[in-house]
């Protein structure tokens, strides 16, 4: 059985850093106790490891948040699947959680957003547990009842995806970060800490009487700022990316990066300045004049995401530097070695024998 802790009371936010591998040993810890074949979920979210070396604690190397993200997809929905078919009744599709964020979109507020989101479950009960908001003095409860017969550390893994991706995506809706007092779970502790706070950053109170997000009750007047047209690239990744940013008055550098990160990780061309701005809602000159007033530029954006997505790539022993260099964007070795060199003082293969001897 996965370890049972109880999270701390301060957990940090998820920082735009590779994720560890601790983290995706938890879940395949998981996923295995529950009958499914890790190897299986690595090899169907393209993630080339050992599921065997990861569960052993052999393999150490860092994980891009694509690879992450689509693992975790992979790990959710099979669990879900597998708890479906046990109370039988059909799993949420991600089609449906997409037609649910359009419908979400035309409110004029939070509070709006939640009470679409009400009638939405409804229309899709019993396949989607019950939700209702309760005021609590100057605090509003966002109650999501479980519906599952079975408790057990899958319908756990499900439940607290639900929760977090409602969280995101309301957060995302304002435009701003959707601070929580804490979480509720209607389960004991079935995660390790570090793998919890990955997923959600906030105290998690288990053991409620439901599942729940607890926050400031303003937070309901906040209206709805984001349009359709950046939902499209906002459902490209959500739910399963955990790292998207969600405040609209971020600094731009950070939605930039994101987009520049996805493109990299799925093996598409980097989007040019014109394409990000048309997402974005605004000129490319604006953007160029957001980027230099926080200190950067595209081409200077680009080129911290491709040094950063090289260097997890580089804890892969099985990938040459050439194949390193494609996937990160440059022409050749000589391209990624001449800006490797550059960003961190050492050439890609110097960086990837100091790594595999720490």
């Amino acid at each position: 059985m996965t370890k049972r802790i109880t999270p701390s009371k301060h957990l940090s936010r998820p920082a735009h850093l590779p994720v560890e591998s601790d983290v995706l040993r938890d879940l395949l810890v998981l996923a295995a106790e529950h009958g499914l074949d890790p190897q299986a979920l690595l090899d169907k979210a393209q993630v080339g490891v050992s599921a065997e070396k990861v569960l052993e604690g052999s393999w150490r190397s860092s994980f891009s948040h694509a690879d992450f993200a689509r693992f975790y997809a992979q790990c959710v929905w099979a669990l879900d699947q597998q708890s479906s078919h046990q109370e039988r009744r059909a799993p949420i599709r991600k089609l449906e959680f997409d037609l649910l964020c359009h419908c979400l979109i035309t409110c004029r507020d939070l509070r709006g957003a939640m009470a679409r989101l009400f009638d939405f479950s409804t229309m899709l009960h019993p396949r989607m547990g019950q939700q209702r908001l309760v005021m609590q003095g100057t605090r509003a409860v966002f109650i999501m009842d479980s519906l599952r017969a079975v408790r057990n550390e899958s319908a756990y893994l499900t439940d607290l995806t639900g929760l977090s991706s409602l969280r995101r995506l309301f957060g995302w809706l304002i435009g701003e970060r959707l601070e929580l007092a804490y979480v509720e779970m209607c389960y004991p502790p079935h995660l390790e800490e570090k793998t919890l706070s990955h997923l959600m950053p906030y105290p998690v109170r288990h053991r409620a009487p439901h599942n729940a997000l607890v926050f400031d009750a303003d937070f309901l007047d906040r209206p709805i700022r984001r349009t359709p047209a950046e939902l499209e690239q906002w459902l490209s990744h959500f739910p399963f990316d955990v790292t998207q940013p969600q405040s609209k008055d971020a600094p731009i550098t950070e939605t930039v990066e994101a987009m520049i990160r996805s493109a990299l990780e799925r093996g598409a061309p980097t989007p040019s300045g014109r394409t990000m701005a048309a997402q974005l809602s605004i000129s490319v000159g604006t953007l160029n004049r957001r980027l230099a007033a926080e200190g950067t530029s595209l081409r200077s954006a680009k080129q911290h995401c491709r040094i950063a997505l090289a260097e997890v790539l580089l804890g892969d022993p099985r990938l040459s530097i050439g194949e390193i260099a494609r996937r990160t964007g440059y022409s050749d070795y000589t391209a990624l070695s001449r800006a490797f060199r550059a960003a961190r003082g050492t050439s890609p293969s110097a960086w990837r024998d100091t790594s595999n001897n720490v």
